[in-house]
């Protein structure tokens, strides 16, 4: 079952492959002009909202997916720039382009597989 996917990067959990996220977050602000006044307060304008960041954490274990290949790529995804739409569930957020990635990596010694953990950052792109 396909959960979303941010371009080509499909997430989905099946009973051979799982490749889905967690801890999603999205953050928006709202933006004012702080105007001066001559011998009275300031006064405050609403110009709009800030563009949203969303983050979220991938888990890739080896034997669910493959952890290096699907780390490779969030990478390249990074490292093109292009803006890609995000979709979570049936709703489109629209595009995004993705800022910022912190991976670690553990190895299971008596196995040696790998699982890699990706904590990214997206954020919208118009």
């Amino acid at each position: 079952m396909e959960v979303g996917s941010f371009g080509t990067i499909v997430f989905r959990a099946s009973d051979k492959e799982v490749h889905t996220f967690n801890s999603l977050t999205r953050r928006r602000e709202a933006k004012f002009a702080e105007h001066q006044v001559l011998e009275q307060k300031s006064k405050l304008q609403f110009v709009g909202v800030s563009l949203e960041e969303t983050s979220f954490t991938v888990q890739l274990h080896a034997g669910l997916t493959d952890p290096e290949d699907r780390a490779l790529a969030f990478w390249a995804a990074q490292e093109s720039g292009e803006p890609r739409p995000l979709i979570i569930g049936r709703e489109n957020r629209g595009d995004f382009v993705l800022v910022s990635i912190e991976q670690s990596e553990k190895y299971h010694s008596a196995t040696g597989a790998k699982y890699i953990e990706m904590n990214l950052g997206l954020k919208e792109y118009n």
